[in-house]
């Protein structure tokens, strides 16, 4: 997930929701239920460490008026809510550029035909 993330952005995860994460205002979450039924898909965006505790950075879907700003942080490292067994992300193939990446090239002037105004 982290080396997805770090080399391609965010990917998506499922999610169990539980009443307590419906109500979260702030902090890193851990949900002590141990719902793993999956039913909501969210943005696993980053990660990071706080005071030794390791969590997931996410973008939920629910407005910024919730949790941190629409985000919220879930508890890295022991698939809390199933986060760490359901996720996808796609890696684009580039069939267009042969690896040169952001280069534009020229298009070639195509001749344009001559018109007759003769009858």
């Amino acid at each position: 997930m982290m080396n997805e993330i770090l080399k391609r952005g965010p990917i998506t995860c499922a999610i169990a929701v539980t009443k307590d994460l419906v109500n979260y205002t702030g902090g890193i979450f851990e949900d002590k239920s141990g719902r793993k039924d999956l039913d909501h898909d969210i943005s696993v965006v980053g990660w990071g460490e706080d005071k030794g505790v390791k969590y997931w950075t996410i973008r939920n879907s629910w407005g910024s008026y919730w949790g941190e700003g629409g985000n919220f942080r879930l508890i890295r490292g022991t698939d809390n809510l199933g986060i760490e067994s359901t996720c996808s992300w796609a890696t684009p193939l580039d069939t267009w550029t042969k690896d040169l990446r952001n280069e534009t090239k020229p298009k070639a002037v195509e001749a344009m035909p001559k018109l007759s105004l003769t009858q």
